[in-house]
């Protein structure tokens, strides 16, 4: 078993694993990374509750654009499974 924490890196609208290449990349030598394209949802509630159905049990979550919108989501719900957050070109505001 490897002892690099789990990484999920979620995409921003319209983006898919493609945008997170070269970063999952440079990270798989400290950090097991698994990339979730976000599906389509009526919400971002719903989109939050598919990501934490595939993710594993705790996570460090990065997150770009409407991706950002899910993790801020993630992190109201009472899972408490995201370790570190890092959050990029996104807000913590509804739109």
């Amino acid at each position: 078993m490897s002892n690099k924490a789990p990484l999920v890196l979620l995409p921003g609208h319209l983006c898919d694993h493609r945008m997170w290449t070269h970063q999952a990349e440079a990270l798989s030598n400290i950090a097991n990374v698994l990339v979730l394209p976000l599906g389509a949802r009526a919400s971002v509630g719903e989109l939050a509750s598919d990501v934490l159905g595939r993710a594993p049990p705790t996570f460090a979550l990065g997150a770009f654009s409407q991706g950002g919108f899910v993790a801020f989501e993630i992190l109201r719900s009472p899972s408490h499974r995201v370790t570190r957050l890092a959050p990029i070109s996104t807000a913590a505001r509804p739109d």
